[in-house]
């Protein structure tokens, strides 16, 4: 018969505690509340019951990794604040960052639009007429310097031939998705310029979005037409040509 005074080693491995995470349950909460999100939608992204996700908040229950990575990007949070307990501010753009993304989009969405006129032949009067627009406002809106109502933007790709999702730089996908990982689809055409233009050096975009700039590129654009040798012979003509404007 075993001593009474010996330790049980069953009980005592069911009755220890799993080491906390110190203050992610109060980070889980504060990420939540700031978000304005409930417990209600928390629970239903990494789906679990409500209850379960409370225990996360109170401690008295961890989630696994994956669910707190699910929680970070449902949050918009940096994961490593959930994990460590440091402060954070929520992962969302700055004003002058959103000012940008939509002149670069709006810009992208007027070129797109100036594409497919070129391509099916028609010069701007003539696809003004036909969408009940002066050439001028169309001419405006393909270099993003009049805004394009989502009626207005239906119209003008039912004339080319486009669909509202022709303008879609990507498909969101559903967060709280549990799939194994698709094959990468291929970028469309429009992704892949954004992503080459996003790779620009940021002087060269900002030329790129300056409406006054315009005729400075397309003389940039112009002179790609030329052999180097050419170019290089009209350098050293200008610049002769310069010596003898300067001499006395």
């Amino acid at each position: 018969m075993p001593d009474a005074s010996s330790p049980n080693p069953r009980k005592k491995a069911s009755q220890t505690p799993s080491p906390a995470i110190p203050s992610l349950g109060a980070q889980l909460k504060r990420a939540r509340e700031t978000a304005a999100r409930s417990v209600k939608d928390c629970a239903q992204q990494i789906s679990i019951s409500a209850a379960q996700y409370e225990a996360y908040e109170d401690g008295s229950r961890q989630p696994g990794l994956p669910e707190l990575e699910q929680l970070a990007l449902f949050l918009q949070v940096p994961l490593a604040a959930l994990l460590d307990g440091t402060e954070f501010s929520p992962l969302v753009p700055s004003a002058t960052e959103v000012a940008e993304i939509i002149a670069l989009r709006t810009r992208i969405i007027g070129a797109r639009l100036r594409k497919a006129r070129i391509d099916r032949g028609e010069d701007l009067p003539t696809a003004a007429r036909a969408m009940g627009l002066r050439a001028m406002d169309l001419e405006r809106i393909e270099l993003a310097n009049r805004a394009l109502p989502l009626y207005r933007l239906d119209q003008l790709a039912a004339h080319l031939g486009l669909t509202r999702a022709d303008f879609f730089e990507s498909k969101p996908a559903p967060v709280n998705a549990v799939e194994e990982p698709a094959p990468a689809e291929p970028k469309s055409e429009h992704a892949q310029q954004f992503a080459a233009f996003m790779r620009l050096p940021a002087d060269v975009r900002g030329a790129l979005l300056d409406v006054e700039a315009l005729e400075y590129v397309r003389a940039g654009l112009a002179l790609r037409a030329f052999r180097p040798k050419d170019l290089r012979r009209a350098g050293r003509a200008l610049t002769n040509l310069a010596g003898a404007v300067e001499a006395p």
